[in-house]
């Protein structure tokens, strides 16, 4: 799920940098840093604006200032329950491994309905019913995430196929970049690069903002 949340980093700037331009090579080096990078509990998926930087203070022994910047940004946090897609990056014989964006989650033996076996001698080794359902490497999947662990940069998770209706989605396509609204239509201007996202095919998912009567603000989705 997708928030908008108010978040803070500290930047260093090396002396070449001080001048006129310092603010853009500080938005600069917040972008880079920050964009696509993972707490272990949510992925910073696009930052939006950054509305404070401190005065910098200089660094005793460097020469180099150091600033502390606040700023909004668009992340998104995973449930325990949530469903999702995500495309399968590994097959073993106890189950298989599915990346959704940032996210790594494994489908263990006794989370596939009891009809997919593993079938090892095929090549690529694969889960199969036998018929027309196939699960091996690159294939687009929809799961249930039964549980999430973090740690310091990266977020895992078990997931289950059996709590969901249609869990193979042939009509997925993997999307290096996704566009945000926010509800009055002004477009994040970074692409979402580092965050690979699942859509449907002929179908253009916009996430966006809303912001309630109380001024919080809660996800929602445009079609």
């Amino acid at each position: 799920m997708f928030f908008l949340k108010e978040l803070e980093k500290t930047i260093q700037l090396h002396p070449s940098y001080f001048g006129p331009l310092i603010r853009s090579h500080i938005h600069k080096e917040l972008l880079q840093k920050e964009e696509g990078s993972s707490t272990g509990k949510y992925t910073i998926v696009c930052i939006l604006d950054s509305f404070d930087i401190t005065d910098g203070q200089v660094m005793p022994g460097s020469g180099s200032a150091e600033y502390t910047v606040h700023y909004k940004a668009i992340v998104w946090r995973p449930y325990k329950g949530e469903v999702m897609d995500g495309i399968v990056t590994s097959i073993l014989p106890s189950g298989f491994f599915v990346d959704c964006g940032s996210l790594q989650a494994f489908i263990g033996r006794g989370m596939i309905p009891s009809d997919i076996k593993f079938e090892g001698n095929a090549a690529p080794p694969q889960w199969t019913d036998g018929a027309d359902q196939v699960i091996e490497k690159g294939t687009n999947i929809r799961i249930k995430i039964k549980g999430i662990r973090s740690e310091v940069d990266k977020m895992f998770a078990v997931g289950t196929m059996k709590e969901v209706g249609a869990a193979l989605v042939s009509s997925l396509r993997c999307f290096s970049s996704l566009t945000f609204h926010r509800i009055t239509s002004a477009p994040c201007h970074r692409s979402l690069a580092k965050m690979p996202m699942i859509i449907w095919t002929r179908m253009e998912v916009r996430s966006g903002l809303q912001q309630s009567s109380l001024g919080r603000y809660h996800p929602c989705v445009r079609r």
